[in-house]
């Protein structure tokens, strides 16, 4: 999973590079987005997982970048990591995963918001991917039976593999 540092302040990108090991949390850190407009451009080209964004960020702001997300429908976390608490529960109405005070922020505070948002994403995925099953075509031939039955909302992916003569 990759994770994007939004934020403009060095000390602040510095810290939260430093907080949690993130290869521990089996985490890649892509180079950090200094202003908004860098922010968007690493995310239509590294399509980051979750971002770690501070709304008071100079060219487009936290917020506006929430819209963008929230637009474009991607499914990245966001957490927000601010000192502005007036702009958080705008942040969180536009999808934000989570918030963390960006002042006296602990590595246990983080690294505990990273694991459950981690948790969250790898359930999502799982059950998405849980109702995928083989059927071969000697099956539904041979059984004369609805092979969705039980099922009330699936989607389909056919291959079809020819044998040689």
């Amino acid at each position: 999973k990759k994770v994007l540092i939004v934020e403009d302040e060095i000390l602040a990108r510095l810290g939260l590079r430093q907080l949690v090991d993130w290869r521990k949390l089996d985490l890649e850190l892509l180079p950090d987005a200094t202003d908004g407009e860098e922010a968007l451009e690493m995310i239509r080209n590294s399509r980051p997982d979750i971002i770690l964004l501070d709304l008071n960020i100079p060219r487009v702001s936290g917020l506006e970048i929430l819209e963008f997300l929230k637009k474009e429908e991607m499914k990245t976390r966001v957490i927000v990591v601010s000192g502005q608490e007036e702009f958080v529960k705008k942040a969180m109405k536009l999808g934000a995963y989570d918030y963390l005070r960006k002042l006296n922020l602990s590595s246990d505070e983080l690294e505990s918001i990273l694991e459950k948002c981690l948790g969250e994403t790898e359930e999502r995925n799982t059950m998405h991917l849980r109702g995928i099953r083989e059927i071969r075509y000697e099956e539904i031939i041979r059984d004369n039976r609805d092979i969705f039955a039980g099922t009330s909302n699936y989607q389909s992916l056919i291959c079809i593999l020819a044998e040689n003569p």
